[in-house]
């Protein structure tokens, strides 16, 4: 167990870190919705939506599998011998994906405009650069190195934020252009990544096997994942081809920018708080006592919820502001989707939560039926819903199909461990909320409603905010700073 010194830098690294990293995103919507246009913005959700399939489905369950396993690498002396072959797969599972991309999009699934060729490169570099730059990165925080992963992390949004800014700008304000530039700045992070996760290995001892663990027990663990984050896709992504069918890639362009701004900016909260939190939770987990496990997991709960709930809160109280100075004028009309994308993304964090449960137990059969009746009711409710309002009822068919999910999982992961949901600490957050609404009633009924009343609200919201979390997170750090 680190000093409370060391947790209290830590903790300060990684919301420092987060702040700039928000910051950036911000920008980086406001100047992306600024430089491409909606059309632009549909296609390159259709590609990310593309590449989205292939990692969850085929890369996922082995990251989560690594996480679970990959300080007890480090001891055993394997960690270069299996971070070598985790990069190898990837590799492959990019090849594969670009070959079955090219072949379909010769039947113009994806966008008449883009060639196989083309499309095949995009899908490849995505895969293959994105997410080894995604694990490499996250694989610093596990073990500890904060100041590292943090500069790294945010020097690599910088750099990605400027080179597809002046690719956009210098040749073509495409959708393709704009990820070329993501994508160079990942494989440059990445490789830095790489290599200071090659030096931090122990060198395996000539006796021992270094291949890749036991490959019967990663499939143990990985195929049940790989299926549930299929209807995972399916749920949080995949509707997205239902959109460009049915309504253009405008539309889906408006619903995917205004939409994720309320993604973004719960997963923000989310790193901050499991970039601090997770690594102290899989040390914890890693007991061979059930009841310790058990323990490490209602603790996280209990600080995780009712945060989370506050926040959501917080941005659906905030969002007919924030949408003012996030994105060009055009997607004004439709801020109160970022309040949807909060609702939709906290579920699916709250969903994540529980199913670090079944991953403490190995147990992660349970997480397939709950996804897939999540998934299924995603798809049936996006056919029905968007009849009667078109962006609200595509909002709100998400949020309901994670509902379903999500309790369904609960129910599941209750015969896995004895979970503890903190209700009572999760009430208490939803009652120290009540004052942003307030703010909000106020503002609406005297119609303050300009940039200037919009910012003194988001100002004062934010403040309170900020002190209701430190107020109501007390305990918890209290006992790890």
């Amino acid at each position: 167990m680190d000093s409370p010194g060391k947790n209290r830098l830590d903790a300060f690294i990684i919301v420092s870190g987060r702040v700039v990293s928000l910051l950036i995103g911000i920008v980086t919507i406001r100047v992306t919705t600024s430089i491409l246009s909606p059309t632009e913005i549909g296609r390159m959700s259709i590609f990310l939506t593309a590449i989205g399939l292939f990692a969850m489905l085929l890369i996922s369950p082995i990251g989560l599998y690594v996480n679970r396993q990959i300080l007890g690498w480090e001891k055993s002396g394997t960690l270069r011998r299996n971070l070598a072959l985790c990069a190898a797969y990837v590799l492959c599972v990019g090849l594969l994906a670009a070959a079955l991309v090219a072949a379909v999009g010769k039947f113009h699934v994806f966008d008449e405009s883009t060639t196989s060729l083309r499309l095949a490169a995009i899908i490849f570099l995505g895969i293959f650069v994105t997410s080894n730059y995604s694990s490499f990165i996250s694989y610093l925080n596990l073990f500890r190195m904060r100041l590292t992963f943090v500069a790294l992390n945010n020097a690599s949004r910088l750099a990605a934020f400027g080179l597809s800014v002046a690719l956009a700008l210098s040749f073509a304000r495409t959708a393709e252009l704009w990820l070329l530039g993501q994508y160079i700045a990942q494989f440059l992070f990445f490789a830095a990544a790489a290599v200071m996760l090659f030096r931090l290995g122990r060198r395996a001892d000539p006796g021992r096997d270094v291949t890749f663990d036991n490959i019967q027990r990663v499939a143990r663990f990985s195929l049940p994942l790989a299926l549930s984050v299929l209807f995972s896709w399916a749920q949080t992504q995949g509707y997205r081809f239902i959109l460009q069918k049915e309504y253009g890639l405008e539309t889906l362009g408006i619903f995917f920018v205004t939409f994720n701004i309320g993604v973004t900016l719960i997963t923000a909260f989310e790193d901050v708080f499991t970039q601090f939190y997770h690594p102290i939770f899989y040390s914890d987990v890693t007991s061979d006592d059930p009841a310790k496990r058990t323990a490490a997991w209602n603790a996280y709960a209990s600080a995780y919820f009712p945060s989370l709930l506050m926040t959501l809160l917080f941005i659906g109280s905030c969002s007919p502001f924030l949408i003012r100075f996030l994105t060009a004028p055009r997607y004004w009309p439709f801020g109160m989707l970022i309040a949807f994308g909060a609702a939709a993304e906290g579920i699916r964090i709250l969903t994540s939560a529980y199913s670090l449960a079944a991953h403490a137990e190995y147990k992660t059969k349970s997480l397939v039926l709950p996804s897939a009746l999540s998934a299924l009711s995603a798809i049936a409710l996006i056919c029905w819903l968007p009849r009667y309002d078109l962006f609200t009822g595509i909002a709100m068919s998400l949020v309901i199909a994670g509902l379903i999910g999500l309790a369904a999982l609960a129910i599941e992961i209750r015969k896995v461990m004895p979970a503890a949901f903190p209700a009572a600490r999760v009430v208490q957050s939803a009652l120290l909320c009540l004052p942003l609404f307030l703010l909000l009633w106020i503002a609406r009924h005297w119609g303050l409603s300009g940039n200037y009343w919009s910012l003194g609200m988001l100002v004062a919201m934010s403040a309170y905010f900020v002190a209701g979390q430190l107020l109501f997170a007390r305990a918890w750090l209290k006992d790890t700073l």
